[in-house]
C-alpha cells in the first residue's frame, strides 16, 4: 500500500506563486506538458548547431534565436537572458524540480511526529525555499521560543523525501532552457540548498543527471554556509571556470535570489515563468 509519506504528499501541495492547489492537479500542471519521451533517450540525435535551430557557443554573445525549436517532442526554449552568460547555474527543489511539496509534506511530518505541529505555513515555508534544514529548524525554534534539536527532525524529513523522490517531475520550461544550454554549449551546474544524497537522487529520478557533470553539482553538505551566502554559487563558478560576473542563477527562492546577488550574479527569478 501507500506510505504514510506519500499519502502526506498528496495532501499537500504547494503552488509556487503562494496558491493552495489539488496535488493531482499540480503535478499534472507540470507533467502533463511534457511528452512521455521525455527526457529524450541518450541514442536521440540532438538538434543540429547553426543558426537556423541552436548556434555554436562562441557565436552566443548576439545570437538570439527567431523562435523555440522542436526537438524529440520537446519544445526547446531560449534562454530568456541578455547577453548570454557564459555559464547558469540553477537551483533543484522548486527551480529544475517540482520537488516543493514533497519537501513540505516532510517537514510536517517529521515536525509533528516530535511533537510540534503546524511548524510552518507554506508561505512560510517558500520564503525559506533554499535555505539549508538546520536553518528552518532553527527558524521554528525561534518561533516557538525555544530550542529544538535539529537532527532527528532532520533524520526522518530527509527519509521521507526520499520514499517521495519518484513522484516528482521536471519542470517546464526550466528543463527546456537547460537543454538549450547544453546543446549550445554553456556550462551548467546546480547549486541547492539540499542534502548532496536527496539532490543527486531528485536528478536522477527525473532523468536531469544527464545534463550535469556530478562534479558541478553543489549542495548544502558542500559549503560552510549556504543560502543566502553566497558560497554554493562561488564554488560553482570555481568549478566551471568562469567569473561570477559571466553566471546567471536560475532561482525561484527568496534566499537563492539574495545568495546570487551576494555572489555578484545576475539572477533569473522562475517564479515569472512558471
Amino acid at each position: 500500500g501507500e506510505s504514510v509519506a506519500m499519502r502526506k504528499y498528496r495532501a499537500v501541495t504547494i503552488d509556487r506563486r503562494g496558491r493552495s492547489a489539488s496535488p493531482d492537479a499540480a503535478i499534472s500542471r507540470q507533467s502533463g506538458q511534457w511528452p512521455r519521451s521525455f527526457p529524450p533517450a541518450h541514442g536521440s540525435a540532438p538538434p543540429a548547431h547553426g543558426s537556423q535551430l541552436l548556434p555554436r557557443a562562441w557565436d552566443l554573445r548576439d545570437w538570439q534565436p527567431p523562435r523555440p525549436v522542436r526537438w524529440s517532442g520537446m519544445l526547446v526554449h531560449p534562454l530568456p537572458s541578455s547577453p548570454v552568460p557564459r555559464a547558469v547555474i540553477f537551483d533543484c527543489d522548486g527551480t529544475l524540480i517540482d520537488s516543493m511539496p514533497a519537501h513540505y509534506a516532510g517537514w510536517l511530518q517529521a515536525f509533528a511526529a516530535h511533537g510540534i505541529h503546524d511548524a510552518l505555513d507554506e508561505g512560510e515555508y517558500l520564503a525559506l525555499g533554499g535555505v539549508p534544514g538546520p536553518g528552518i529548524v532553527a527558524h521554528v525554534g525561534s518561533r516557538l521560543g525555544r530550542p529544538i534539536d535539529p537532527e532527528p527532525i532532520l533524520k526522518l524529513k530527509r527519509a521521507l523525501v526520499m520514499e517521495m523522490v519518484h513522484a516528482m517531475t521536471p519542470i517546464e520550461p526550466v528543463v527546456s532552457w537547460l537543454h538549450w544550454c547544453h546543446e549550445a554549449g554553456i556550462g551548467v551546474a546546480v547549486g541547492s540548498g539540499g542534502t548532496r544524497r536527496i539532490v543527486l537522487a531528485c536528478l536522477e529520478s527525473t532523468g536531469l543527471m544527464r545534463y550535469f557533470d556530478p562534479a558541478h553539482v553543489f549542495t548544502a553538505d558542500d559549503v560552510a554556509a549556504g543560502k543566502p551566502a553566497p558560497d554554493i554559487f562561488l564554488a560553482a563558478a570555481s568549478a566551471l571556470g568562469v567569473a561570477p560576473a559571466d553566471c546567471l542563477v536560475v532561482e525561484d527562492g527568496p534566499p537563492g535570489i539574495a545568495a546570487a546577488a551576494a555572489a555578484g550574479m545576475r539572477c533569473l527569478d522562475v517564479r515569472e515563468y512558471i
